[in-house]
């Protein structure tokens, strides 16, 4: 199979994307929320995607045209509600040694994964250079999830 690699969108890309992806798009936002969501989704094209449209949608129907960060918490977990599938998907095609690493990095435990396994995690935009996860919100389903869900 041919693996297309996806990368994450940059900040400002983001943000324009949020504020400005008609020309007289209504939504502004609090001082923090922007920077808050990028800082949830990292720029994950699907994850960025999912929760904007969230968010758009709850903003229409509250009525209401300033964003902050309780509209933001709102939209992320409709959307990870909504993308269930998509993370089950996801979890299911990771090695369990390597889920294990991803728990313990969620949890912010100390991880004592093997260093082939971490590396494999970075190559997959799972984990940064840092050893920190690369999305928040794929930390904030797996902190979700049961433990006894999650091998």
């Amino acid at each position: 199979a041919v693996r297309i690699k996806v990368g994450l969108l940059e900040h400002g890309d983001v943000v324009q994307m949020l504020t400005t992806p008609t020309e007289h798009f209504a939504l502004t936002y609090d001082t923090g929320a922007l920077d808050y969501f990028v800082c949830l989704t990292n720029g994950h094209p699907f994850l960025t995607q999912s929760v904007a449209f969230h968010l758009v949608r709850g903003m229409n129907e509250s009525r209401r045209t300033r964003v902050d960060r309780a509209d933001v918490d709102k939209a992320v977990g409709t959307a990870l509600s909504g993308a269930a599938d998509y993370f089950a998907d996801l979890w299911q095609n990771i090695a369990q040694p390597r889920r294990a690493l991803l728990c313990d990095l969620a949890g912010k435990r100390a991880s004592v994964g093997s260093e082939a396994d971490l590396a494999w995690l970075r190559e997959h935009d799972f984990v940064t250079d840092d050893n920190e996860l690369c999305v928040p919100m794929f930390g904030q389903w797996i902190r979700s999830q049961n433990q006894s869900n999650i091998p």
